[in-house]
């Protein structure tokens, strides 16, 4: 990933470094891959959008 000097918005850095750095501390949490920006939906139906999610292998996760 290369951020570069242009008139990008702070929360379009805020999250693309939210998921470069889960990417490359996934291994340490037990991730087993690292998705980008996504809507989810909670236990009792509320809606939520995060800027990454990792994933880990028994299917488990943190956002």
């Amino acid at each position: 990933m290369v951020m570069s000097n242009s008139q990008e918005a702070e929360w379009e850095t805020y999250e693309s470094l939210a998921v470069f750095l889960l990417d490359k501390i996934g291994a340490m949490l037990g991730l087993e891959r690292v998705e980008g920006k996504q809507k989810l939906v909670g236990d009792v139906g509320t809606d939520w959008e995060v800027d990454g999610k990792g994933v880990r292998s028994d299917g488990g996760g943190l956002s």
